[in-house]
């Protein structure tokens, strides 16, 4: 077999490894909460801007990301300002909800 042929398919095989250990960060792990504006977001029970409210977050609450939700998305809502991210299910305080993802700093 050709010798760039195999260095090309490993350097190709490589590379998808890489991004699938990133989206994997992305998806799951310990994370806490950080804003810009507000200093807290509302942990709400549905993947929804106006979902139920369960919890206030404030900045640097440690959660546990357990899943990140769907396709990427535009907010549209005064509150997220056009941000775009995911909806992720986490954990926090004893509680499970839904956060938007640009709330999210991975540790």
């Amino acid at each position: 077999m050709n010798i760039k042929l195999i260095a090309f398919a490993l350097i190709g095989t490589l590379g998808a490894l890489t991004a699938n250990a990133n989206q994997y960060t992305l998806q799951s792990g310990s994370a806490y909460i950080q804003t810009k504006t507000d200093g807290y977001v509302y942990m709400r029970n549905a993947p929804h801007p106006n979902a139920t409210r369960i919890q206030r977050l404030n900045d640097y609450t440690d959660v546990q990301v357990l899943s990140c939700e769907g396709r990427t998305v535009r907010r549209t809502d005064v509150a997220a300002q056009g941000q775009k991210g995911k909806w992720c299910r986490v954990s926090a305080n004893g509680r499970t909800g839904y956060v938007f993802s640009p709330y999210l700093r991975y540790y």
